[in-house]
């Protein structure tokens, strides 16, 4: 009887012991000294960590909802309408092959429109006021001085003056002309020019509307004397620059030689009788304004 007692007791203390260590958490455990938490424990805690945000972080897509009861699964169709329902509204939408539409770009505004071309009316009043003669005021009280650079004066043969060399040249229709024959009754002015070069041609189309246009009625003409270039050459130029005062050929550079050893275009202003009055080399805006007032100031002398 004492035996199974005995035993009873110790089976009975073994759970004791077995149930009061079971209870105790390894993550609670504190020093029994100063009753501070085990570092160690402390350290692995996930919560304690510093949390590491990934650089450029996309939202989860929202879950799907179930479908309704009863519903059929969405077909491929389905799918693709959803997408085009979830597409912006300003998605530019592709034109179809045969749409009538017009898919041309409207015009920039930095592109300035062209302007309506004028009535037969209107160009015909703008011709007739080119042509009358031009209100500019009292004449000038002086001849414009010729101011050239020394380099300019060694290349002139002819200065102010001077006459005018005679010549006997070849115009546009194939016909030999008297340069005499052409003058104006009271003044004419020279163009001396070649095609290649630009400021020789732009010299050749200021003519027209600088001089020719406003001083035709009052006994001014213009003459236009091409150095080394053939007829067709001259005939395009004249043609797009709408220049309708005469033309003369100088092909084989006879009367230029006369003229000057180099430089073009040349400017020559002449009196009634061929002498040169004034004259300038090569072409700029102080060239047309004093060309105009020498013709003024000879007009009114």
């Amino acid at each position: 009887m004492s035996t199974v007692r005995g035993y009873w007791r110790t089976l009975s203390v073994a759970l004791f012991f077995s149930l009061w260590t079971g209870c105790s958490s390894p993550a609670d455990t504190t020093s029994a000294d100063d009753g501070t938490v085990d570092q160690a424990v402390r350290t692995s805690s996930p919560t304690d960590a510093e949390p590491t945000l990934p650089e450029n972080p996309q939202p989860a897509d929202p879950p799907e909802p179930d479908p309704e009861p009863g519903s059929a699964p969405p077909t491929a169709d389905d799918e693709r309408a959803a997408e085009a329902d979830d597409a912006p509204d300003d998605a530019a939408a592709p034109v179809p092959a045969d749409s009538s539409e017009s898919t041309t770009p409207a015009p920039s505004e930095d592109i300035p429109e062209q302007p309506a071309a004028e009535s037969s009316s209107e160009s015909d009043a703008t011709a007739a006021s080119q042509t009358a003669p031009v209100d500019l005021g009292p004449p000038p009280a002086d001849m414009p001085a010729v101011a050239m650079t020394d380099e300019h004066a060694a290349a002139c043969l002819v200065e102010v003056g001077d006459a005018f060399p005679t010549a006997t040249l070849v115009d546009l229709d194939g016909e030999s002309v008297a340069l005499a024959s052409l003058y104006g009754p009271k003044l004419t002015v020279v163009v001396v020019w070649r095609a290649s070069h630009p400021y020789a041609v732009a010299a050749l189309r200021d003519m027209t509307n600088l001089i020719e246009r406003p001083f035709a009625a009052e006994g001014v003409q213009v003459v236009g004397i091409n150095v080394g270039d053939p007829g067709t050459t001259v005939q395009e130029v004249t043609d797009s620059g709408g220049i309708a005062y005469p033309q003369l050929l100088d092909e084989e550079e006879t009367l230029y030689a006369q003229l000057a050893t180099s430089l073009l275009p040349r400017i020559y202003l002449l009196d009634e009788a061929g002498r040169v009055v004034w004259l300038d080399v090569e072409y700029a805006v102080a060239t047309q304004r004093h060309l105009r007032h020498a013709v003024r100031f000879m007009l009114s002398h």
